[in-house]
């Protein structure tokens, strides 16, 4: 009787065949969160292929990067020889044109390298992502592509450059994009010190390249910080469209099926509560993601996931310790501290419809706060002293007391 692992006559524990691993696995995807161990259950196939697909599911909904994914469907799916990882400063085989001198990331789809274009010296690094070959499949393969043709047409200052494209000798496709040299947003901000102004404009940035891609019927739909990175001079880069949504299909004639491709891989830390229940994905969902991404910014805190679907939301605008008082809320006065609050909680509302209509409401509020208050100060007024009373009069009204009580004078000098 055939295994129906797919390792028939194989050692007992050899690993289950990796097209039937890709398929369960990307069938319980589709179906709701609550009903994918029932569905295992019910699927007739081998307890111990039904415990690697499990498997697979819980480090999909894991929080923290996509490595964690990759790790657990390289466990799963390992054949023998694929152990093989070159040596520090070892090359990895040719991708195209192009020589891969290092790994930069892994995800559960793709493997990313720091390369350059043959064998001159003196090109340009990029940054090569070519599809994993454990990870390949029909589904997989047209998301990959998919990103392709999204980077392809999106031309930003705040999104990762596009530059070439390709298929490697054993036809794995490959997409080769500038090369950021910078650190993900958090650690920018912590290792830099960046004060509360330059937090919020480094926002700005993040909203101006999401309002573009939305411009362009694409939402990227998984914002969080490890897709953004920020160079040494402050300049912010936007990556990973590996999931992104098509809204206008017409724009993009060359993708067909849907842009989900069985592939909901997702950050809980960052998921918007229509992602987590497998709802309709709008430009809404990325405004859900901007406002978790503010409030990491600002307070170094996100909102715990079982805390998302209850409102009115209440959300802790205290600094985390580890903030340094210059990047913390603490010196803005109580209208911008209002206004930054109320962008927060409309943003993260939890039906997509009560949240802010667009991204530009976000860019616009953002500005309205950084604006110069007619002081030119960011803080507050401190405390009064005993016997410190100050007139509230302005400079103009204080003139023209002055000219009145001098007018009186005149006039009570003339009458005597």
């Amino acid at each position: 009787m055939p295994d129906p692992s797919g390792a028939e006559g194989c050692p007992p524990g050899s690993p289950p065949d990796l097209v039937r691993v890709q398929e369960l696995f990307d069938a319980a995807l589709d179906e709701p969160v609550c009903e994918r161990q029932a569905f295992l259950e019910g699927s007739g196939v081998d307890v111990q292929l039904r415990d690697e697909v499990w498997s697979l599911l819980v480090a999909h909904a894991a929080e923290g990067p996509l490595d964690q994914m990759a790790a657990a469907i390289a466990r799963v799916t390992r054949r023998p020889g694929d152990d093989r990882q070159a040596a520090e400063g070892d090359e990895a085989p040719p991708i195209g044109p192009y020589r891969a001198l290092e790994t930069l990331g892994e995800g559960g789809m793709a493997r990313v390298y720091r390369g350059r274009r043959g064998d001159d010296e003196g090109a340009p690094w990029v940054a090569v992502k070519v599809l994993r070959p454990d990870a390949d499949s029909v589904r997989v393969r047209r998301r990959f592509m998919a990103e392709r043709q999204i980077l392809a047409r999106l031309e930003h200052d705040n999104i990762a450059r596009y530059l070439d494209d390709g298929l490697t000798p054993e036809g794995l496709p490959y997409l080769v994009t500038e090369l950021v040299v910078g650190d993900r947003l958090d650690r920018y901000l912590e290792r830099k010190g960046v004060d509360l102004p330059g937090r919020l404009d480094l926002f700005l940035q993040v909203c101006g390249a999401v309002e573009y891609a939305h411009r362009r019927g694409v939402v990227h739909r998984d914002l969080k910080p490890d897709n953004v990175l920020v160079t040494d001079d402050g300049q912010l880069r936007l990556l990973d469209f590996g999931i992104a949504k098509i809204l206008d299909r017409s724009a993009f004639p060359g993708i067909g099926g849907p842009t989900t491709s069985g592939v909901h891989v997702l950050t809980l830390s960052y998921a918007s509560p229509e992602q987590l229940s497998g709802g309709p994905i709008t430009p809404a969902s990325d405004i859900y993601q901007l406002g978790l991404l503010l409030l990491k910014i600002v307070t170094g805190k996100v909102v715990p996931v079982h805390q998302r679907s209850v409102e009115p939301l209440d959300i802790d605008f205290t600094p985390a310790e580890s903030m340094l008082p210059s990047a913390g809320i603490a010196d803005l006065d109580s209208h911008r501290l209002s206004a930054l609050r109320s962008m927060v909680v409309h943003a993260l509302r939890i039906h997509p419809d009560d949240r802010p209509a667009s991204v530009g409401e976000l860019i616009r509020v953002t500005q309205d706060i950084l604006s110069p208050s007619e002081a030119g100060s960011w803080s507050a007024p401190g405390p009064r002293r005993p016997g410190d009373h100050r007139s509230g009069l302005g400079p103009l009204a204080l003139v023209l007391v002055l000219g009145l009580v001098g007018l009186v004078l005149a006039a009570l000098l003339l009458m005597g």
